[in-house]
């Protein structure tokens, strides 16, 4: 098993109404890494809480820098760094950091090897996994288990399965799929597009600069 894993094998045997022998426990054990990462590559995030780490993002050419996906959900910004400067006269809003002088080195000359990216140290993620999500992965791991080669139909709990034959490619179920699309699927940023004299009047953003554009 990894470490710290979403769910464990005493989760699923809660759910499941019986418990899982010593002779099962390998193969749920296996299960539950399997579409634990199946889970995290759809949503591109891994569900751990990430404290005060740095993520470099490229360049751009304007005045937002989105952030991305496996960053959320994000708890704070510490520190932003643009060509080894410190900056601080940013917003957040809508999954971007926002700032009237853009994200570009002063003075630009251009992309060059030595051009450095924007780091950003941010604390994000989940402290411990959400209930709902718990849920998913163990019903996911449970259909897993049902699935035995010649078996027709089969019912656990709530969930019935129609086959002949044990799948050649483990998949998550169209089911999951919709759960985490409504929940834990963060969807592209949508981009606004903003001329800078605009950027004089106060974003309705959460803050973690100074007060207001820079004067």
């Amino acid at each position: 098993m990894t470490e710290n894993p979403l769910v464990t094998v005493n989760d699923v045997a809660a759910r499941l109404g019986r418990p899982v022998s010593d002779e099962e426990k390998p193969q749920f054990e296996a299960f539950i890494e399997d579409v634990t990462g199946l889970i995290e590559d759809y949503c591109q995030t891994d569900f751990r809480f990430h404290e005060n780490e740095t993520v470099s993002l490229p360049l751009a050419l304007s005045i937002q820098l989105d952030l991305p996906r496996r960053m959320f959900p994000l708890e704070r910004v510490s520190s932003v760094v643009l060509d080894g400067e410190v900056v601080t006269d940013y917003l957040l809003k809508g999954g971007s950091l926002w700032r009237r002088d853009g994200w570009l080195p002063r003075p630009f000359h251009g992309i060059s090897s030595s051009t450095s990216d924007v780091k950003v140290t941010a604390s994000w993620g989940y402290r411990t996994c959400p209930a709902g999500l718990r849920a998913i992965v163990c019903a996911e791991v449970i259909r897993w288990a049902a699935l035995r080669p010649g078996v027709s139909m089969e019912r656990v709990g709530e969930l019935e399965t129609s086959f002949g034959s044990t799948p050649g490619q483990a998949s998550l179920s169209e089911a999951t799929l919709r759960a985490l699309r409504r929940r834990y699927r963060r969807g592209s940023v949508r981009t606004i597009t903003m001329r800078k004299e605009d950027t004089d009047a106060p974003l309705q953003a959460h803050h973690l600069g100074p007060a207001g554009w820079p004067r």
